[in-house]
């Protein structure tokens, strides 16, 4: 996967005649830079719950970066964006790291660790995790058309319906997409974050 390349190409291009404004590559491009640096990382044999969790909280962070949700999905114009996690406190509490003091399109973050999946109106991304195997599809269609970026880690949790699946391939960590669990969920998605997915079906 070469990563650079492709952001490259699909780095945003400043207009003509207005004036660049900041140093450093544009924003987007730097998430984007980032998610690609952590998707080539291998996922380490020996504690490898710890840094898959480490892994898989990260993407989710950036993932955020990488959406368009309609308005209707935030509480106010003033609500944070609301990650949860459900059957993952490992996720969960990586995550509460990660999003000290930082913002995405404008938004304070916040981290919810829900119990069931009836809580999870008014998150923007929610993460499964494996402990919720065997229960995807009954659980998705109770979700189904709310604006939230599912995302989960068993294998084909995609095909039932999640909006992102990680999946290992090559001892990294990498993303399957479901753009049409997306379209139903009204989310848009950047080309920089495509770039870089497997997409479902293909």
């Amino acid at each position: 996967m070469e990563c650079v390349s492709e952001l490259s190409e699909t780095a945003p291009r400043q207009p003509s005649g207005e004036t660049q404004r900041h140093n450093g590559p544009p924003p987007v491009f730097s998430a984007a830079l980032l998610l690609c640096t952590i998707a080539l990382m291998p996922v380490m044999a020996h504690g490898q719950t710890v840094s898959e969790s480490a892994l898989k909280a990260a993407f989710l962070y950036n993932f955020a970066k990488f959406v368009q949700w309609p308005a209707a999905a935030f509480r106010s114009p003033s609500a944070p964006l609301l990650l949860c996690t459900y059957q993952s406190n490992q996720i969960g509490s990586a995550l509460k790291d990660i999003v000290k003091e930082k913002t995405i399109h404008g938004r304070s973050l916040a981290v919810k660790e829900i119990e069931d999946i009836s809580q999870s109106k008014g998150c923007q991304v929610l993460f499964v995790g494996r402990s919720a195997s065997g229960d995807e599809e009954s659980m998705l269609a109770r979700i189904r058309r709310q604006s939230i970026l599912v995302v989960g880690e068993t294998p084909g949790f995609a095909r039932e319906g999640g909006a992102i699946n990680f999946v290992i391939r090559d001892h990294r960590l990498r993303f399957v997409v479901n753009l049409s669990a997306t379209d139903m969920a009204r989310l848009k998605l950047s080309s920089q974050l495509l770039s870089l997915a497997i997409l479902a079906g293909n």
